[in-house]
C-alpha cells in the first residue's frame, strides 16, 4: 500500500512538472519569437548591410536594395536569410527617413 502511494505520488508530481515544463518552454519561445521580430535593425547595421554611408540620399538606399535585393534571389542561387536582411535594411532606413522627415 505505502509503494502503491509513493508510485502515485511520483507519477503524479512527474506529470505536474512535465506540464509545467512544457507550458514554461511554450512561453519562452513565444517571447523570443516576438523578441525577435519585433526588433528593428539600428541604422548603422542597415547602412552596412546595404554599403551605404551615412547620410545617404533615399534614391541610393533604394538603388543599393534593389542590386542587393536581386542579387540575393533564392531563385537564382541566393540566399533567402541574406534577401531577407536586405529587405529589413531598407525597412529601417525608410523608418528613419520618415521619423526625420516628420521631425523636419
Amino acid at each position: 500500500a505505502a509503494t502503491r502511494l509513493i508510485i502515485n505520488l511520483f507519477v503524479s508530481g512527474s506529470t505536474i512538472f512535465g506540464k509545467a515544463f512544457v507550458d514554461a518552454w511554450r512561453q519562452a519561445s513565444i517571447k523570443a519569437a516576438q523578441g525577435a521580430a519585433g526588433r528593428m535593425l539600428s541604422v548603422q547595421e542597415a547602412q552596412k548591410i546595404l554599403g551605404l554611408r551615412p547620410q545617404c540620399e533615399m534614391k541610393e538606399v533604394l538603388q543599393k536594395y534593389e542590386k542587393m535585393f536581386k542579387a540575393n534571389d533564392p531563385a537564382n542561387g541566393g540566399s533567402f536569410y541574406l534577401q531577407s536582411k536586405v529587405v529589413r535594411a531598407k525597412e529601417a532606413l525608410e523608418a528613419e527617413m520618415a521619423k526625420v522627415t516628420r521631425q523636419a
